[in-house]
């Protein structure tokens, strides 16, 4: 849109030829503006990190302080690092290369608890507070980061079918998505979570793979967006040091509040003939199968 704005008939993007984002740069702009010429000038011209390193520094241009040690990108959702360590599969991340959960396990703090609130699957409140989504994820970020939550070191295949491993630090993502998903656990129906984390993976390689345009995005996007009609709701959790516990879950759609019947206690629902009766019928496939051909 900003190039159409502009009167513009080219764009460029810093992407090397080795990573993912050629690929989602390119694929939305031959989408949306085919007619739009676009460059890669890092991806055609042969230059390692250090070539780049030492262009900035002869012209006088900001240098990251680490030098061409490592690769740090830093976003809202927390940040990935890449360097020599992670060039192979086996190598640890020194302690001095993390950027944001550096040093969380040289003095460990004590554990801390606090609130998280949704409403329709969006994060809305962080103990008791209130915040716009930035904001909230910023503060959990601030908290999660000190004891080194969602500190980890991933390797995956890339697009390109190239496996590839990197650092990242997300603290933020590690706290909503565990919170999240204890709450969708009490107001789902098991059928529900399963068909939403099986659309979920879909459209995760669909972003992943800069396929957004795909209209198999939007078919995902409105099931999604449906299954988090319920998910309101508050999760109680406590931080230690390397790691997060869901302490309780509460929610005006419970489906663990609805019921009559306690786990493993009483059943509320059905007598003690329908047990007998579903057991029975359960049984039934399998007790076919060895009738017809002998158990296996």
């Amino acid at each position: 849109r900003l190039a159409r704005q502009l009167g513009a008939t080219t764009v460029a993007h810093g992407s090397t030829g080795a990573g993912n984002d050629q690929v989602r740069f390119e694929v939305a702009l031959r989408a949306f503006a085919p007619e739009l010429e676009v460059l890669a000038p890092v991806r055609d011209q042969p230059l390692s990190r250090a070539d780049e390193v030492a262009f900035l520094a002869a012209r006088g241009l900001p240098v990251p302080p680490q030098g061409a040690a490592y690769s740090v990108n830093r976003g809202l959702w927390g940040a990935t690092i890449g360097g020599r360590e992670t060039l192979g599969s086996n190598e640890p991340l020194p302690e001095a290369a993390w950027l944001l959960t550096r040093g969380a396990f040289d003095a460990p703090h004590p554990a801390e608890r606090h609130r998280l609130a949704f409403e329709r699957g969006v994060p809305v409140a962080w103990d008791g507070e209130a915040l716009d989504p930035v904001t909230l994820v910023e503060r959990v970020e601030a908290a999660a980061a000190r004891f080194g939550i969602g500190r980890g070191i991933h390797l995956g295949e890339t697009i390109l079918g190239l496996k590839g491993r990197v650092a990242f630090e997300a603290p933020a993502a590690d706290v909503l998505l565990t919170a999240h998903r204890e709450l969708e656990k009490l107001v789902l129906t098991g059928r529900q979570q399963r068909l939403k984390e099986s659309v979920a993976a879909v459209y995760g390689d669909l972003v992943h793979e800069g396929q957004l345009p795909d209209p198999a995005a939007r078919d995902a996007e409105a099931l999604l967006a449906s299954s988090q009609e319920r998910v309101s709701g508050e999760v109680d959790l406590q931080l230690r040091p390397g790691s997060l516990f869901v302490e309780g879950v509460r929610s005006p759609f419970s489906l663990m509040a609805a019921s009559r019947g306690r786990y493993g206690e009483t059943t509320g629902e059905w007598s003690a003939a329908d047990a007998a009766g579903f057991c029975r019928l359960s049984a039934l496939p399998a007790l076919l199968h060895a009738r017809a051909g002998g158990a296996r």
